[in-house]
């Protein structure tokens, strides 16, 4: 056996989070790990390695050295989404109230203009109507005739 460093690691069974640590260290599958020992030492190695990246990803971001490419972490990325979305979704609601806004403003003024133009010129309008049942009249003029000299027995 090489040489070993010892210390000593306490835990409370009062505290949660170290009962927690003991039930687990307690429940080790014997055929996964050779003792708990081995468990704790992976466990930190994955700490390390994660703490590590997570360093690397700060730094990248700090530098802004990288354009395409740059490290970005799950929770960044779902944040930004978060933000893109209500940014979007305001800016909908928004151009929508606007455009219904327009469109109700356009429909009041053209029914003003209706009504006003009616007030103004009552007589044109009834005399434009008349004029235009008449023109459409003089058109079939003589069709009756025709249509009641077609059927008539010879």
């Amino acid at each position: 056996m090489g040489d070993c460093l010892h210390f000593s690691l306490r835990f409370n069974y009062d505290n949660p989070k170290h009962r927690k640590i003991i039930d687990t260290l307690d429940g080790l599958d014997k055929r996964e790990y050779a003792s708990k020992t081995s468990f704790i030492i992976t466990a930190l190695e994955q700490y390390i390695d994660w703490i590590a990246l997570e360093e690397a990803g700060k730094k990248v971001r700090e530098s802004h050295r990288l354009k395409l490419g740059e490290v970005v972490t799950w929770v960044e990325l779902d944040e930004t989404l978060k933000s893109l979305k209500a940014e979007l979704k305001s800016e909908m609601y928004e151009q929508f109230f606007q455009y219904i806004s327009r469109s109700q403003t356009q429909i009041k003024q053209q029914m003003v203009e209706s009504i006003t133009n009616a007030e103004a010129y009552p007589e044109q309008k009834a005399t434009e109507d008349s004029t235009d049942i008449a023109d459409d009249l003089s058109k079939y003029e003589g069709v009756m005739e025709s249509v009641l000299s077609w059927s008539e027995d010879e």
